[in-house]
């Protein structure tokens, strides 16, 4: 977007935005980039870049996971923060994949809890361990719906 097209608040909402994906990456522990302050949110295409490269393509495989959360939930905080537009979802589709560590992964869905009742997450995990299902089972009922599906969630008719 031309420099002079934004306003005053588009130029704070970029700033937010880089704040709120910085704390998110430090929080779900991501160690691709050490110096977190050369992280910027770009100006043209609104992805975050390091140098002026997209962020995505030095970042390990299960950083690139940490990544994502960290942006789409930054996306959303923005919203909330500045009054924007966002719809208030959100969906993941097996966020413990590539080898996300327990702790990582409990401090992600501690980060869709903070977000409150004011939007809504849904999340599609296979519980293949037991340090997945242990973070699961410390989730409050209170503060979120869970829906667990036995066996297949799908099969086949004969």
């Amino acid at each position: 977007m031309p420099k002079q097209k934004r306003t005053k608040s588009d130029d704070e909402t970029l700033k937010v935005l880089r704040t709120k994906f910085v704390s998110n990456l430090e929080a779900y522990n991501y160690k691709s980039v050490i110096n977190k302050k050369e992280i910027n949110i770009s100006e043209e295409s609104y992805l975050p870049t390091i140098e002026q490269f997209d962020m995505k393509f030095d970042s390990s495989v299960s950083d690139n996971v940490r990544g994502i959360w960290a942006y789409t939930v930054a996306l959303l905080e923005v919203s909330m923060a500045m009054e924007g537009n966002h719809p208030t979802v959100l969906i993941f589709d097996e966020p413990v994949q590539h080898s996300i560590v327990p702790n990582d992964m409990k401090k992600f869905l501690d980060s869709i809890i903070e977000l409150g009742k004011n939007c809504q997450t849904i999340i599609g995990i296979t519980v293949k361990d037991s340090d997945t299902q242990k973070n699961i089972d410390k989730l409050k009922l209170n503060e979120c719906h869970l829906i667990k599906v036995k066996n297949k969630a799908f099969q086949r008719l004969s």
